[in-house]
């Protein structure tokens, strides 16, 4: 179970030369052998105990099983994503296949996607995950469909090899997607988690996720999206329980009139750690972009937010809003924020900021001073600070699930 980092990095940089790698899968395991093994020393990993953690926690399955086989509890309702038989395909022309299954069926469509969208030079663990993912899942959507009701995900399997899902939409599709990432069998272990998402001309993709993976374990998770003209994609994730946790977005507003909404809670306790990572790329022109985050953190936690907004010099008419805010709960406790504007077209509109703070003393004492206590007025202000957030969620039994948690937290 166990393997260094430097010694499984050498070991996937032979690989790369293997004919059964992949052109970009070949490409990504040189470019991680370059990078090499995160360090604090670097700017992307400033905040995160992220060399502990490759020390304490396995992080790759050593020997996995020569065939893909059903792995409990990695499910799509009743769909197995390591299955190499597995494809679901309904009658109105969407399916949803494992990336086996994909490798052996439909090799042209998997080769044409997987790894097409981009990561970034900086991040070792996306280049991990592009040139060493085998299993996952392939959404399609063909031309014209609107999946009405959103489909719903859970995943509870306690696979370490990195994962790989891959969303093709065609264009004016429309999918929405409820996925939830539970503790399962509570192993510990680091996962590597990459989703891919392709959308075509007026497609849109709404992902509501709950990341609650449990106090043992760690998650590396990378969002690698290219949107083209008109096309959407709404990305909704409450955070509420990680040993550790990293989510990267690497969003490319290809072409124009593409928009992108990114949308988060963060709610570390203890001596967690979740920490996430925005880069979001501005390419054409009139295109939008809308980022939203907030950090709650008590104990000894850490919440880290990160955000970046690259306008290029040909995506004039660009508008862009960037805000990120946290609520400390405790002396220990600790919340960053760093925003970042980088601009290169001169007529736009961006802007950005970060708060950070306590529970309102003036605002508890009105409570107080009505005969609410101390622990219901704290609750009432913390409620009022993610519901901004949390009420972007459409009604249903995520949002319901996400609210309970929440709540058993405060109470």
């Amino acid at each position: 179970m166990s393997i260094s980092f430097d010694t499984w990095l050498n070991q996937a940089a032979k690989e790369a030369s293997s004919p059964k790698v992949l052109g970009r899968q070949s490409e990504a395991l040189q470019r991680a052998k370059a990078l090499g093994k995160p360090t604090l020393k670097q700017e992307i990993w400033k905040y995160a105990p992220i060399e502990s953690l490759l020390n304490e926690l396995p992080w790759f399955q050593e020997a996995p099983s020569p065939k893909p086989v059903p792995v409990p509890g990695h499910s799509l309702g009743s769909w197995q994503y390591q299955d190499v038989a597995f494809c679901h395909k309904d009658p109105s022309g969407w399916f949803v296949a494992s990336l086996p299954y994909m490798a052996m069926h439909q090799p042209e469509m998997l080769h044409h996607f997987f790894g097409a969208a981009p990561t970034r030079e900086d991040d070792v663990f996306a280049e991990i995950n592009t040139g060493h993912a085998q299993a996952g899942l392939f959404f399609h959507v063909p031309k014209g469909l609107h999946l009405n009701a959103p489909l719903s995900w859970l995943d509870k399997g306690p696979d370490l090899n990195p994962v790989r899902c891959i969303f093709h939409l065609e264009e004016d599709a429309s999918m929405a997607l409820d996925y939830r990432l539970l503790e399962g069998n509570g192993l510990p272990g680091l996962l590597n988690h990459a989703w891919e998402i392709h959308l075509e001309r007026g497609a849109k993709l709404s992902l509501r996720r709950k990341l609650a993976q449990g106090k043992e374990r760690g998650l590396v998770h990378h969002t690698l999206a290219k949107l083209h003209t008109k096309s959407c994609l709404e990305m909704h994730t409450s955070s509420l329980d990680a040993r550790f946790q990293r989510l990267n977005y690497f969003v490319d507003l290809c072409e124009e009139e593409a928009h992108a909404a990114i949308i988060g809670l963060q709610v570390p306790e203890f001596q967690q750690h979740i920490n996430t990572r925005v880069d979001l790329r501005h390419l054409a022109p009139n295109c939008t972009s809308h980022q939203e985050y907030r950090s709650i953190s008590r104990g000894k936690a850490q919440a880290v937010f990160s955000g970046k907004i690259l306008v290029a010099r040909d995506a004039q008419k660009t508008l862009a809003y960037q805000h990120a805010a946290g609520l400390i709960l405790d002396e220990q406790a600790k919340v960053y924020a760093k925003p970042v504007l980088e601009i290169y077209a001169d007529d736009v509109k961006c802007s950005h900021g970060a708060t950070t703070g306590q529970l309102d003393e003036e605002a508890l004492f009105y409570l107080r001073a009505r005969g609410i206590s101390e622990a219901l007025a704290q609750r009432m202000l913390t409620e009022a600070f993610y519901g901004s957030v949390l009420d972007k969620l459409p009604q249903g039994s995520l949002k319901d699930e996400i609210e309970n948690d929440l709540r058993k937290k405060w109470s």
